[in-house]
């Protein structure tokens, strides 16, 4: 391989577990590479937000582990004591009535926040955080890429860069690598309402979260049931996840509308007249779940060396995330000649 074709330096968008756990697998053969995150934290979508005193998991609520892969990187994190097997009581709550939800999977959460384990990963990575990219330039002369964020920052040049952020964004992004471009623009990603609630006096549901069947509402969690998280001074924390239909139809809705109509589903749905919330906030996640994932692992052109990943590009999962990023990093090696 030329000297020209040589990967000595990786650019990664997003901190989101696909883009962390891809930083660390590329570490291992590649110095230089930087991850840039528009946030203060890395995680994306598995995240612990607080507010006042309270701590919510606002979005992934616990993953699975199925491929020998992951199961063996979710032991070794819980090893570690950054993750915990969660042991919750689960229902499917429709019309009022609540089954059990047995169906014998093992489901984890971090701790003592939801991405512990991804802070602890992003640990190993050099990451600039609170750096929004939003635009990639080709330096063709030197065959690179430059990256520019919103304040006019430039970055680079790196020989590769890779994007670990949700579909549509990735293929705006990747208007300079056409027929990547195309592929991600075919994955459609639903949003998603989450309303964050503490009550004055305990519930008394009988379970600790529920899938739900209704028009507003998808899930329910007692949040400070969860390992590590607690109640605050005696008090409940509830997540309140809203359906993909009510979220992409309510997208525009004022916090105040949103926090109203969900408690009132949730009294309705649960058929109990809930106490005063002490504390509400919410969060709308604009890319919340691909709906049609690929089942490629990510994208990436060896030529202009840009690629993508994130659960789009394999599993709508936590699980999905981390093997796509993993894959995306054993891609870029490949093509370096570098053999992981």
């Amino acid at each position: 391989m030329s000297p020209s074709h040589q990967i000595n330096s990786v650019a990664i968008i997003g901190a989101g577990l696909a883009g962390i756990s891809c930083a660390v697998a590329l570490r291992k053969s590649i110095d230089a590479v930087t991850v840039f995150e528009q946030e203060s934290q890395p995680g994306g979508r598995i995240i612990s937000r607080r507010h006042d005193v309270c701590q919510f998991d606002s979005g992934a609520q616990y993953f699975t582990a199925r491929s020998e892969a992951f199961r063996s990187q979710v032991e070794e994190w819980r090893e570690q004591w950054l993750v915990d097997d969660w042991q919750a009581w689960l229902v499917d709550l429709q019309n009022g009535e609540a089954l059990s939800h047995e169906d014998g999977v093992t489901r984890f959460i971090g701790r003592p926040a939801m991405n512990s384990f991804v802070e602890d990963m992003a640990e190993l990575c050099d990451v600039r955080y609170d750096t929004q990219i939003k635009k990639i330039r080709r330096i063709k002369k030197e065959a690179r890429w430059q990256l520019v964020d919103t304040r006019g920052g430039k970055y680079g040049a790196f020989d590769a860069v890779l994007l670990a952020v949700p579909a549509p964004p990735a293929a705006t992004m990747l208007s300079v690598a056409p027929g990547l471009a195309k592929v991600a623009a075919q994955v459609k990603m639903t949003a998603a309402w989450t309303l964050m609630a503490v009550f004055d006096q305990p519930l008394q549901m009988g379970f600790d979260g529920a899938y739900v069947v209704s028009e507003e509402l998808s899930w329910i969690v007692r949040d400070s049931g969860k390992v590590e998280r607690g109640d605050v001074d005696g008090r409940e924390v509830w997540v309140i996840h809203a359906s993909p239909e009510w979220s992409e139809k309510n997208a525009k809705l004022s916090e105040k509308k949103v926090v109203r109509i969900l408690l009132d589903a949730f009294a309705r749905v649960t058929g109990h007249r809930l106490p005063a919330a002490v504390v509400t906030a919410t969060e709308f996640w604009r890319y919340a779940r691909p709906v049609n994932p690929l089942s490629s692992g990510c994208l990436y052109d060896t030529e202009l060396r840009i690629g993508a990943c994130g659960d789009w590009c394999y599993a709508a999962k936590v699980e999905g995330a981390y093997i796509s990023g993993v894959t995306m990093a054993a891609r870029v090696l490949q093509n370096a000649g570098t053999e992981q």
